[in-house]
């Protein structure tokens, strides 16, 4: 028996968001290419992705993947973790 501790609606919707998030990052090149081109209005939220777009992308990838993996293997080593201490 596999060691699992979540349950099937949230492996589903761990799944669900983890390809959002990773889909997010993966549009954010768009973005870059949009804003450069005068796509969007400048503003203090715009410029901070323009900035950073490369640290978010990574950041996207990560926690998209991570939330993938878990949902898949329905196995989240964090909240095992969480349930030891109790």
């Amino acid at each position: 028996m596999r060691d699992e501790n979540i349950s099937i609606t949230e492996s589903v919707i761990r799944i669900g968001v983890g390809i959002l998030i990773f889909v997010l990052g993966y549009r954010i090149t768009d973005f870059v290419g949009r804003y450069e081109s005068g796509g969007y209005p400048r503003s203090s939220f715009y410029n901070f992705v323009f900035r950073f777009h490369n640290a978010i992308q990574i950041i996207c990838f990560f926690v998209g993947f991570i939330l993938f993996f878990t949902g898949v293997t329905r196995f989240s080593p964090l909240k095992k973790i969480l349930s030891l201490r109790k």
